[in-house]
């Protein structure tokens, strides 16, 4: 069975330098190749000309570290407060999930699908505050929603009773 030499091919990133001894199971056969990077690696050739492999790995990285910093608040009070929201309504593993999601509080679809969207509705969050449902009953949403002291929140409970 001849082999085709593809020393000098482009793959995504990768550019193959030549042919390795290494093999694989089955007698694969193994390419020496040189990332955009400058990293080298030996890949499979199969990976090679399938398109499953692309990069040194650096492509990867590259991706999940501009999806993590996609807005830049991932650090701050209002993206955790953000997160803790969809958790409380969508997460069916959080102790909290029955008095939310089982309940049916539901975060709009606007808040859901984006973090910067619920950011330019809600703003900052003062200090000391946290998200409130107005409408104890009411779904997360631009209307129902505002940042309140821990006190306002306990005046806002279901089981609060009027003597």
């Amino acid at each position: 069975m001849k082999r085709r030499n593809i020393v000098g091919e482009k793959f995504g990133r990768l550019v193959v330098v030549r042919l390795s001894r290494k093999r694989g199971l089955g007698n694969q056969l193994y390419w020496l190749c040189r990332c955009n990077c400058g990293v080298e690696v030996y890949i499979c050739g199969n990976n090679l000309k399938s398109g499953k492999t692309r990069s040194c790995g650096c492509l990867r990285v590259e991706r999940s570290r501009s999806q993590r910093f996609q807005h830049g608040f991932s650090e701050t009070r209002e993206y955790q407060c953000w997160l803790n929201m969809l958790a409380r309504c969508y997460n069916v593993r959080r102790d909290d999930y029955q008095w939310y999601g089982l309940r049916g509080v539901k975060v709009c679809k606007r808040w859901r699908n984006s973090f910067e969207v619920f950011y330019k509705d809600m703003g900052k969050c003062p200090p000391g505050l946290t998200l409130e449902r107005i409408d104890n009953d009411g779904n997360y949403e631009p209307g129902n929603c505002k940042w309140a002291t821990q006190a306002e929140q306990n005046r806002n409970k279901r089981r609060r009773r009027i003597v």
